[in-house]
């Protein structure tokens, strides 16, 4: 009997001392569990924090961009009305995109690696500031060593831009990518289609808020220039003079497409036409590029302060020093990108997007605003100009995921070819102001939604050689703008027209053919090199 009460409380004991390692283990697996869940929890908020971060980094870049253009929109939209005697706004723009074509050409997927890309931002924030104050005084020992400057800060400020926005879809891309595998413990994304879809999200983004440049810059002008009373009083007594004129036949036939630039044949007919293309209040003008300048220098300290460089737009490695020889070897390494096919049959696109910006810039402010309206209008057409474009930017980034680049282009091309062709058989005249608003409006569209594709192109297309690709990008635009400017007064607008409608129209057949290449050998290649 005793026996068998010893064995029982043998028996209760190992049950207690198993019960107790149980419970032991249990607990031990409850507290691995909760600090496997505290871990993914703090993970995931890793991940979500480090993308906040990068949206307010490109918010930053984006608003401080607009700052520098909204002054600068402004300012090129009046050139080839302000300073027309001897084609000096224009001839100057022409200086300042033929140095950026130098440059882009040279030295600077040089800089880019070597200096970062916040390095390159500030610098163009400088040169542009410098070329809005040189306006002050337009003469050509002031404008044009300006525009010079001007053209170092354009070769900067878009490779630059360019890499931002790359390297946002890029750290955004990895840290989605990391937090999906994290929670389902595969890898169930593609980092390469996810890195292109982000980062055509952050180009998209950074137009839509870029584009209000437009609107501000040019609304600050119409402010402004619309107070210039002078020059309406002296308008009022050359209208009333004009009795013996035909003023319809004048407007309608030396403005719009059948403008060939002949201020003589206006002026012998009307005396002052001139007063249409300047401002007789020289402090109305101080006032104007005085209040850009300072906006400009404010975007200025907005980047310096608020954007953070991006280690990966700069090369840490202290070999790689600014000399001939390194030059040099980039030089080579440009050269070998330009004959690209890639590069070759994206190239068109490009530059009918600067041809296509300097025909805005140039002829359409000239022709169909300040010609028929007077200068002190640019501002306020061009601002509509700048809301449509707003628009097309965030048409781009909220549908470009979904309906991809290619329907975006095709959008562009329609709608670009079909005011280019109405524009050819339209004449603006003064009683019909709301048609030249609206027009000037629709230019936006497609105007906004071309750049966001073709900046987008960029990254997927050339995604091993960045710094290279997106000096070319800035180089190409350039160009097209140097063309447009050079041809200057040269030509009549209609022979513009009918430019610009053919390099359109051959341009998108070569990007048409560069995406089925893409598709069908460079896209396989890149993703076979990355496995």
């Amino acid at each position: 009997m005793a026996d068998a009460e010893e064995n029982c409380d043998e028996i209760e004991l190992e049950f207690q001392s198993g019960t107790q390692d149980d419970w032991e283990m249990t607990e031990a697996m409850v507290d691995n569990n909760n600090s496997e869940k505290i871990s993914m929890k703090n993970e995931e908020h890793y991940f979500k924090n480090e993308q906040r971060v990068i949206i307010r980094q490109s918010t930053f870049l984006a608003i401080g961009a607009a700052g520098i253009f909204a002054a600068f929109s402004g300012v090129i939209n009046l050139q080839s009305s302000l300073n027309f005697e001897e084609s000096l706004g224009t001839s100057s723009l022409a200086i300042c995109y033929a140095t950026t074509i130098v440059l882009n050409a040279t030295v600077v997927p040089f800089l880019l690696q070597i200096f970062g890309a916040k390095f390159l931002l500030l610098m163009s924030d400088i040169a542009f500031i410098a070329y809005t104050l040189a306006n002050l005084y337009p003469v050509k020992h002031s404008l044009y060593p300006a525009a010079a400057i001007l053209g170092i800060g354009e070769a900067f400020v878009w490779p630059a831009i360019t890499m931002f926005n790359a390297q946002f879809g890029t750290q955004y891309a990895k840290h989605t990518f990391k937090g999906n595998a994290r929670k389902k413990n595969e890898l169930d994304v593609d980092l390469i289609e996810l890195t292109w879809k982000q980062t055509r999200w952050f180009t998209g983004r950074f137009f839509a808020i870029f584009a209000i440049h437009q609107i501000a810059g040019n609304l600050i002008a119409y402010i402004i220039l619309v107070f210039d009373s002078e020059k309406m009083s002296n308008n009022a007594t050359t209208i009333n003079n004009l009795t013996s004129i035909n003023f319809t036949d004048i407007t309608e036939f030396q403005c719009g497409a059948q403008d060939c630039y002949e201020y003589d044949v206006v002026q012998e007919e009307m005396g002052s036409a001139k007063n249409n293309f300047g401002v007789e209040n020289s402090l109305l003008r101080i006032l104007l590029f005085v209040g850009y300048g300072l906006i400009q220098i404010l975007s200025l300290i907005f980047h310096k302060v608020f954007l953070k460089e991006s280690h990966s737009s700069k090369n840490k490695d202290n070999s790689s020093r600014l000399s001939l020889r390194a030059i040099g070897r980039f030089q080579t390494k440009i050269l070998r990108h330009m004959v690209s096919p890639l590069q070759i049959l994206i190239a068109p696109l490009n530059i009918y997007s600067g041809m296509m910006m300097g025909f805005i810039f140039g002829d359409i402010t000239r022709s169909f605003i300040s010609c028929p309206l007077g200068v002190e209008q640019v501002g306020l057409a061009m601002a509509l100009f700048g809301v449509t474009a707003t628009v097309g930017s965030v048409l781009f980034q909220r549908l470009s995921a979904s309906f991809g680049r290619n329907s975006f282009v095709g959008l562009a091309y329609v709608l670009e070819t079909s005011v280019l062709i109405f524009c050819m058989f339209w004449h603006p005249m003064e009683s019909k102001a709301w048609q030249i608003y609206s027009i000037i409006a629709f230019f936006g569209l497609p105007d906004a939604v071309r750049q966001a594709a073709v900046a987008a192109t960029y990254p997927e297309y050339f995604a091993k050689n960045k710094s290279v690709a997106f000096s070319m990008l800035s180089l190409l635009t350039s160009m097209g703008f140097t063309i447009m400017f050079a041809l200057g007064t040269s030509i009549c607008v209609d022979t513009k027209i009918i430019i610009l409608i053919s390099m359109l129209t051959f341009s998108v057949t070569c990007y048409s053919i560069a995406e089925i290449y893409f598709h069908k050998v460079e896209r396989k290649r890149f993703h076979e090199e990355t496995k």
